[in-house]
């Protein structure tokens, strides 16, 4: 099912708190892995996404600040979601085990 709200109700009912206007499929989300570790992946809430991009900020490398993520359910890499879609390539993503206040929204 795609939608375009502030709030996803995932195929169990649980609100997830996403940036105003993300669409996505909640099945999607289901089946998606982290490519390196094959962990599964949830959509960064939007407290998380930003302690994400202040971590990558202070950082000191020059990068445009994510609008959406995923995040592994242990929360050690982050991968961004570009345009509506998950960019799932080794390179893309980011060791995000560091930073304070990265939380996923999780399943039920």
């Amino acid at each position: 099912m795609f939608g375009s709200c502030e709030s996803l109700y995932c195929t169990r009912m649980r609100a997830i708190d996403l940036p105003k206007g993300f669409t996505v499929d909640t099945r999607l989300l289901e089946i998606l892995r982290c490519p390196l570790t094959q962990r599964p992946l949830r959509l960064l809430d939007k407290d998380g996404l930003r302690a994400l991009n202040q971590a990558r900020a202070a950082s000191g490398v020059p990068s445009v600040a994510w609008t959406a993520a995923l995040v592994t359910d242990d929360g050690r890499r982050a991968y961004p979601i570009e345009d509506d879609i998950p960019v799932l390539l080794a390179g893309a993503g980011i060791d995000a085990g560091d930073i304070t206040g990265l939380v996923a929204a999780k399943p039920p």
